[in-house]
């Protein structure tokens, strides 16, 4: 309580200064133009959804989506399943062998897309016999790349007019007698 028997000093009221027009002043964490603001790319993982909703924001795998929101960015730039402007992926190089067997998955799915005929697809997996054993690739591996190569198999397979036994004998040809998704 204050004391009555003290004066109360009082000052008079001072008019604050005017503040500068918003535009000749912005604050300091917002953008300067409206154009301005980051790409954040939602980087999923081998089993994650193909598209998230994140702190409001919808992403797309891989697709970049500008931000404007600067405690976004910093946010993303922390979690490894975004990537904020040009940021280095930290995924290999798709042109050097893999060396671990879900570098061989990527790998395998990436020849896979440039496959255009069933022998291309057959010799391919056979000439990787030796990189998925230096890889270590495992039955589960195996059995998941199966999974994408039967489709790709039975749709080349139709185009070029090949029966089962027609296919059979290419993998035969290939030094394949069975196919390991299937064992």
């Amino acid at each position: 309580m204050p004391d009555p028997a003290r004066p109360v000093l009082t000052l008079p009221n001072k008019q604050k200064p005017a503040a500068a027009p918003p535009e000749l002043n912005p604050p300091l964490n917002a953008p300067a133009a409206p154009d301005e603001g980051e790409d954040v790319t939602y980087i999923p993982g081998p089993h994650d959804p193909v598209e998230v909703k994140w702190r409001g924001h919808a992403f797309k795998a891989n697709v970049p989506k500008r931000v404007k929101d600067a405690e976004m960015i910093e946010a993303a730039r922390g979690n490894r399943h975004f990537r904020v402007g040009a940021e280095a992926l930290d995924a290999p190089n798709p042109n050097e062998p893999p060396k671990t067997a879900m570098g061989y998955r990527a790998w395998a799915l990436n020849w896979m897309k440039g496959v255009e005929s069933v022998d291309d697809l057959v010799s391919k997996w056979a000439g990787d016999r030796v990189l998925r054993q230096t890889c270590e690739v495992g039955s589960d591996d195996i059995a998941y790349l199966g999974t994408l190569i039967e489709p790709k198999l039975r749709a080349l397979r139709l185009r070029e007019g090949l029966d089962e036994q027609g296919v059979a004998n290419i993998w035969i040809k290939h030094g394949v007698l069975e196919l390991p998704w299937r064992a």
